[in-house]
């Protein structure tokens, strides 16, 4: 028998409402470190190493966040479109997040990065950001805006970190991911009834 598939039903079998909101909440800590920057509250140099502690932490949540849904997809047989739509508000997320850090650390010094064009204002950099986001996601390389030091350079290599994750160990090989930990469930499974036995 088809099952009819309702918005409101995909949305809550992938708890989305759930994910966006966690994902808004990690943009909107990016955000308060632009606004601690801009009424100067946090020294400058405190403000970047609160940058890149929440770089680090993202790399561990949206690994984790992408653990968690194999998990769910195989203990539940989601169907994998589901999943790839999972992993696409997770891909946007990563983006808009980094995007938001590099405006951050680019408020911070301007020459944390060469390129973008002034006056853009808030909205213009913003946009210039997440942009520079999307080509180091997608590994394009880096085209109009260019990080310059240290610490840009080590965003960028963080981003790349999942970059790599989620495209490479994840979505290029998924199948076999998926048969994989199947297998060693059932394997696991057969060797406790045995021991009942």
């Amino acid at each position: 028998m088809a099952t009819k598939l309702s918005v409101k039903s995909f949305f809550n079998s992938l708890d989305t409402r759930d994910i966006i909101i966690k994902y808004l909440v990690i943009i909107f800590l990016g955000l308060v470190i632009f606004y601690f920057d801009d009424q100067e509250i946090v020294d400058p140099t405190v403000n970047t190493w609160f940058i890149l502690i929440l770089a680090l932490g993202k790399v561990f949540f949206f690994v984790n966040q992408s653990l968690r849904k194999i998990s769910h997809v195989i203990d539940k047989n989601v169907a994998y479109f589901r999943f790839l739509i999972f992993m696409t508000v997770n891909i946007l997320a990563v983006i808009i997040s980094f995007g938001v850090d590099f405006f951050c650390l680019y408020t911070i010094d301007p020459t944390n990065f060469t390129g973008p064009a002034e006056p853009h204002g808030i909205p213009g950099l913003l946009f210039e950001f997440i942009y520079l986001s999307m080509l180091g996601f997608n590994n394009l390389g880096f085209y109009d805006v260019t990080p310059i030091s240290m610490v840009a350079k080590t965003l960028v290599m963080i981003e790349i970190l999942i970059y790599y994750f989620t495209i490479i160990l994840i979505l290029s090989d998924f199948i076999s991911l998926r048969d994989s930990i199947l297998e060693e469930r059932l394997t696991r499974a057969q060797k406790k009834t045995q021991e009942k036995s």
